[in-house]
């Protein structure tokens, strides 16, 4: 140690993260405290992986995470599944401060050197938590409150009736303050293993401070291992479990902390229904599964059997989108038949907030179960290509022929599909994120349901073909094809000039690597073969997939598209009106190199278009009739 600095273990449990593992354990290599030198090489912080996973592949894994960084690792003798992984990891730590990071979590700079200074400074300091940046987006924060200190101050007042749970990879421990506890971490909770922890550590630390620090200092990897993500049911379910353990261990805490719970689920509840919009029917069906989950559990019914005044206060009338919340309250707690008689009513207050009623909520749940059946909907158009290279317009010329798209964005793409590519792979504009991405972190993201009901509310009736375009599917596209086996596949190609002199000149993403030089020709070299290695791979797979060139979908777009629907197996015509009210522009073809031949473009721009496009992966040869088309314009 220097300087008092504490030593600090830096845990991660492992099971399968071959994907991100790197990164995590790089993020902790680059945090110094107080000097510019690695704190791992100084030895103040230590990296310890304990690996639920034995396999060969694990153990060649972590064996080249042991020739780059100085790490040790452990495997468990047998399996010990997730939150006994945790506690596993978490106790070998040997520093005076201890924390757990997920293999999918990374730390911002300054981080541990903020964790040391703090626990140096007041030595009463058990407890430090800090916010976090969701999907590694600085500008999507985790949590947005002010009132932590005054809680954590109060935490051992009454230290069940404080919520404070905290992800495991934003809060770090003093370790002599867990030496009296025997569980840290608790399988019988679904959502939050950690809900207990907090409240065994003020109980056998009194005395002791809490802090909270609402810098993100650490990025999370939403989406890639949280199986609970958008399941706020299981929030409730495990505050109904909290009271029902520590009830059994302590007595003496069964009416206050009862009482407690009961209220903090009612309002919890009330709110699902006070945010119903009409605009978002999946949601509204979602919050309805979720009741009848609550609803339906029997320390719920023991809760409300108790406390009737707490159900009468909890949903008091308000009045938001539709939703009346007055007779919600009267009739589902003062019906017959007590808090069971909430079902039917629920269904009608969640039906009334949708503009066509209660039948829209039934037509859409039927017309979903029809699109999962359907032969149809298995076997989507997954459009590929890189930035720039024409996706937009392949995917309008197939729309144009009847496959069907949601549309709601100017590039022609479905806001839910670039959400579910950026959950994915949040480094989409990291090359090395892109190489190291596998194709199993779709059983985690995409949800077959999820898509059927999405897209059951935009229209489709699973009939006819449909397909998504996003030029992200270039780099996922092994993720989509673990959902949809049967999926077709097409990629297009332009001359790679054109692509590299329209990018914008800045096109700045946050990434896990942190900001590239992006606005550089030679940052988009590295990504078009980072997006083109990955799309080939996709393609090689097997099934139906076809490439198709940007100038022959421009100069040849009836006979190019008739190639497409014969490659795919789509039961589609082809016919010259189909594309009349389309813009296609052969005049685009090949601009930049005309340009250079005409003198055009400057010297200096046109080298570095030569130079990097002379290092991508493709040997491209320029269409003969590319110039006589741009001289006609």
């Amino acid at each position: 140690m220097r300087d008092g600095a504490p030593t600090i273990s830096v845990c991660i449990p492992y099971y399968e993260g071959e994907r991100t593992i790197f990164m995590c354990v790089a993020s902790v290599y680059a945090q110094t405290i107080k000097s510019n030198t690695s704190a791992m090489d100084e030895g103040l912080v230590e990296v310890i992986v304990n690996s639920d996973d034995s396999s060969q592949q694990a153990r060649e894994v972590l064996g080249r995470l042991q020739q780059a960084f100085e790490v040790t690792v452990h495997y468990n003798e047998k399996r010990l599944g997730l939150t006994g992984n945790w506690q596993a990891a978490l106790s070998r730590g040997a520093g005076k401060v201890v924390t757990l990071l997920h293999q999918d979590d990374w730390y911002a700079p300054g981080c541990l050197e903020t964790v040391a200074e703090r626990f140096t400074a007041d030595p009463g300091l058990v407890f430090l938590a800090f916010n976090a940046a969701l999907d590694g987006r600085p500008d999507k924060i985790q949590l947005k409150i002010d009132s932590f200190e005054w809680k954590g101050r109060q935490l051992h007042a009454k230290p069940e009736e404080h919520d404070l749970v905290f992800a495991p990879s934003v809060t770090f421990f003093r370790q002599a303050s867990l030496r009296g506890l025997k569980t840290l971490y608790s399988d019988a909770y679904k959502w939050s293993p950690e809900r207990e922890l907090n409240y065994n550590l003020a109980k056998v630390n009194p005395g002791s401070r809490f802090a909270f620090d609402a810098r993100p200092m650490v990025a999370r990897g939403i989406g890639r291992g949280q199986f609970s993500v958008n399941n706020e049911d299981l929030r409730l379910l495990d505050l109904l479990t909290f009271w029902q353990r520590v009830a059994k261990a302590e007595p003496d805490k069964d009416e206050s902390l009862g009482r407690y719970v009961f209220g903090q689920v009612l309002s919890r509840m009330s709110k699902w229904l006070a945010t119903a919009r009409s605009s978002d029917p999946d949601g509204l069906i979602m919050r309805w599964r979720w009741l009848k989950v609550i609803y339906a559990d029997r320390r719920f019914d023991a809760l409300a059997a108790r406390y009737p005044e707490i159900a009468e206060q909890a949903l008091v009338a308000q009045s938001r989108g539709g939703v009346d919340m007055g007779a919600l309250n009267s009739e589902a707690f003062h019906g017959e038949g007590g808090p069971k008689e909430f079902r039917p009513v629920a269904a009608r207050v969640m039906g009334e907030a949708l503009a066509g009623g209660p039948a829209k909520l039934e037509r859409i749940q039927a017309r979903m179960d029809r699109i999962l059946a359907s032969d149809a909907f298995g076997a989507p158009v997954i459009i590929c290509g890189f930035h720039h290279s024409g996706t937009r317009l392949l995917a309008q010329m197939l729309e144009a022929i009847g496959v069907f798209q949601h549309v709601n964005s100017p590039t022609h793409e479905w806001s839910y599909i670039q959400h579910l590519n950026t959950m994915l792979l949040p480094g989409w504009m990291d090359p090395d994120a892109i190489d190291a991405f596998l194709p199993d972190a779709a059983r985690e993201v995409l949800s077959c349901e999820r898509l059927a009901l999405r897209i059951a509310a935009s229209g489709y009736m699973g009939y006819e073909p449909w397909g998504q375009k996003d030029p992200r599917n270039s780099v996922t596209a092994d993720a989509w094809l673990e959902l949809f086996p049967d999926a077709r596949l097409i990629n297009i190609v332009r001359d790679p000039m054109d692509v590299l002199g329209t990018l914008p000149a800045d096109y700045a993403r946050f990434s896990p690597s942190g900001e590239r030089p992006q606005n550089a020709p030679q940052f988009w070299g590295e990504l078009w073969n980072a997006y083109t290695r990955k799309t080939r791979a996709a393609m090689d797979r097997g099934g139906r997939a076809v490439e198709v060139r940007f100038d022959a979908l421009c100069n040849e777009p009836v006979e190019t598209t008739r190639r497409i629907v014969e490659a795919l197996g789509l039961d589609c015509s082809v016919q010259a009106q189909d594309f009349e009210a389309l813009n296609i522009m052969p005049a685009k073809v090949g601009a930049y190199r005309a340009w250079m031949e005409e003198g055009r473009l400057g010297e200096a721009e046109a080298e570095i278009l030569r130079r990097v496009t002379s290092a991508l992966d493709l040997e491209w040869r320029p269409p003969a009739r590319a110039k006589r088309a741009l001289s006609a314009a």
